[in-house]
């Protein structure tokens, strides 16, 4: 082979890379124009779900989808939901607190949501993030980086042994308001953070990654096909019902009556390999 041939394909391959950057582009800055500014639900982001004392402390944390954009009020939120299934899998009184920003990143995170910690106390913190770093093209070492650094700020208000659930990044292949390719791109993007994110909290104490799926179904995604809907916050908590469940069993959190002590725990919750094997399955869908 003459080497001057091997290289005939590169003037194809790169104006491919820039007609696709091109579409990206086009795309993104016409979705940031059209697409409708929801605000938070009016309402207190705070609850208690009725059981047997005492009670569990739960806070949720994270970016528009804990504040409750897309819903009308913040219980219907992820905050309110995941708080019923802690409830029903711990059989114990259940007082949550949702701490929300919109437009938050894990980097922003630091200074936005973690003094609102103060004063709060904590038995499980669930930790929401990721959407609006896909969405900033955060890398993802740089995500890791990111979501260490908020872990030990929170760390700092929480102490080491309250357990950190890290809900997974949804796949953004299932938003409806994206077009193709920006929603394949999107959905990949939010595969790598997940993958990162996994790695991440598999080296941490008390810390735990649980992947998300999310169907593609319009009935679960609000008017702006970007949001949640009510039924798309319920499936997200329920998605995160085993993960919400063993963590309780490994740390005691589980109201005693024989049935529920002994629980033979996997470790970890999720692998790598687990991550990819269940985004393959929505891609595939």
């Amino acid at each position: 082979m003459v080497l001057g041939q091997a290289w005939k394909p590169l003037p194809y391959i790169a104006a491919g890379a820039f007609l696709f950057s091109s579409v990206l582009l086009y795309q993104g800055l016409r979705l940031h124009h059209i697409t409708p500014r929801f605000k938070a639900p009016a309402g207190e982001p705070h609850g208690c779900i009725e059981g047997e004392n005492p009670p569990l402390h739960l806070i949720v944390l994270g970016e528009s989808t804990v504040s409750g954009v897309g819903v009308s009020h913040p219980r219907e939120a992820l905050g309110g939901h995941a708080a019923r299934v802690v409830a029903q899998e711990s059989r114990r009184a259940v007082a949550w607190h949702a701490i929300g920003q919109n437009g938050t990143t894990a980097r922003a995170g630091v200074e936005r949501l973690v003094p609102r910690l103060v004063g709060k106390e904590a038995d499980l913190v669930i930790v929401a993030l990721g959407v609006n770093d896909v969405i900033l093209m955060r890398s993802p070492g740089a995500w890791a980086m990111d979501m260490q650094r908020l872990l030990a700020a929170m760390r700092e208000h929480l102490g080491q042994r309250v357990p950190i659930l890290l809900s997974g990044v949804p796949p953004m292949s299932t938003l409806p308001l994206f077009p193709q390719p920006l929603r394949a791109f999107a959905g990949f993007r939010s595969f790598l953070l997940n993958r990162s994110l996994s790695r991440l909290a598999r080296g941490l104490p008390a810390t735990y990654h649980v992947p998300i799926t999310m169907r593609a179904d319009r009935n679960c995604f609000s008017e702006d096909g970007y949001h949640p809907s009510q039924r798309g916050y319920a499936q997200w908590a329920e998605e995160l019902r085993t993960g919400i469940r063993d963590v309780l069993a490994r740390h005691d959190l589980v109201l005693s009556d024989g049935r529920r002590r002994g629980v033979s725990i996997p470790a970890p919750l999720a692998s790598p390999e687990n991550v990819e094997a269940r985004y393959q399955r929505v891609a595939s869908t």
